[in-house]
């Protein structure tokens, strides 16, 4: 397999140069039509190491607090089913 920035590259020029459609490009190489339309729009960028931090450090807030949580957790030992 084809490293991914070639595969950008070569599906540029097909789309450009050969007049392939995105459906062709999809099922030639067996990727969703959304990311061919992100690599001609030039839309997908590879996340870096710092990108990826800052993901983990901002995820979604706990649903319920953890006092809560904690308690649940007990009870469902207490009644187990």
């Amino acid at each position: 397999m084809y490293p991914e920035s070639i595969i950008k590259e070569e599906t540029r020029e097909l789309y450009h140069n050969k007049g392939l459609t995105i459906e062709e490009l999809a099922s030639r190489y067996g990727i969703a039509k959304r990311t061919i339309y992100r690599w001609l729009n030039n839309n997908y960028q590879e996340k870096s190491p710092d990108q990826q931090k800052i993901k983990k450090k901002y995820k979604r807030a706990r649903k319920y607090p953890p006092k809560f949580l904690i308690e649940y957790l007990a009870s469902k030992k207490n009644y187990p089913g």
